[in-house]
C-alpha cells in the first residue's frame, strides 16, 4: 500500500515531467524521448548479446518466459540504463517504459541484481506500486482521463490517441473515477 497522498504527488509530478518535455495532459508522451532527456540509453532485450548476454538466457526471455520479463532499470556505474523486451507489442513496450522512468524519476533504490535465489525478480512492492501509479500518470494523466471520459471516449479511442493497450486505458480510465464522474454530471443534466 502506498503512503498517504502519494496518488497527488504522482498527479503532479506526471504533470511536471510532461510540462519539462514540452506537452500537456492532453498529448501522448514520447516515453523515449523522455528517458533520452534523463540521459537514460534504452536498450532492446535482443541486443544483450552483442554485449555478451548468454543466448540460452535471451532465447527464454525473448520466446517461452516472454511473459516474465517486460522492462527493468539496470545501474551501470552512475548511470542508469532501461533494458525493454523487445518481442513485446510496441503499446506494452511504451507501458513498460513509463513504469521504468517512473521508478527512475522517484529516485527509487535499485537492487544490485535483478534476481535473488527465491525470486526471479528483486522488487520492493512499495516502490513497484508507486512506479505504476506513476507509470500510468505519465502516459494518461488523471486531468487527461477526466477530460476523455466527459467527452465520452472508449476505452479504444483512449488507447489509440495515447499509444498504450486497451486494457491500460480502460484501467487508467477506471483508476481516475473520470467515468463515474462523467455518469454523474450527465445525471444531473436536463432532458
Amino acid at each position: 500500500m502506498v503512503q498517504h497522498g502519494f496518488k497527488t504527488k504522482a498527479r503532479n509530478l506526471a504533470l511536471e515531467v510532461r510540462e519539462e518535455v514540452g506537452i500537456g495532459a492532453h498529448d501522448p508522451l514520447d516515453v523515449y524521448g523522455l528517458a533520452e532527456l534523463y540521459g537514460l540509453k534504452v536498450i532492446d532485450l535482443s541486443r544483450l548479446r552483442d554485449f555478451g548476454c548468454p543466448s540460452d538466457s535471451l532465447d527464454y526471455f525473448l520466446n517461452d518466459g516472454s511473459a516474465s520479463f517486460s522492462a527493468a532499470v539496470v545501474p551501470v556505474g552512475n548511470a542508469h540504463l532501461i533494458i525493454v523486451n523487445d518481442r513485446h507489442v510496441p503499446v506494452r513496450q511504451r507501458s513498460s517504459m513509463a513504469h521504468e522512468l517512473a521508478h527512475v524519476l522517484l529516485e527509487h533504490d535499485f537492487p544490485g541484481s535483478l534476481c535473488t535465489d527465491s525470486h526471479c525478480r528483486a522488487y520492493d512492492d512499495e516502490a513497484e506500486e508507486q512506479a505504476h501509479l506513476l507509470g500510468g500518470e505519465l502516459l494518461i494523466p488523471t486531468k487527461e482521463a477526466h477530460r476523455l471520459a466527459v467527452y465520452g471516449v472508449t476505452d479504444s479511442g483512449v488507447a489509440q490517441k495515447h499509444g498504450v493497450s486497451e486494457r491500460f486505458a480502460k484501467m487508467r480510465m477506471d483508476a481516475s473515477g473520470g467515468r463515474l464522474i462523467a455518469r454523474r454530471a450527465a445525471a444531473k443534466r436536463p432532458r
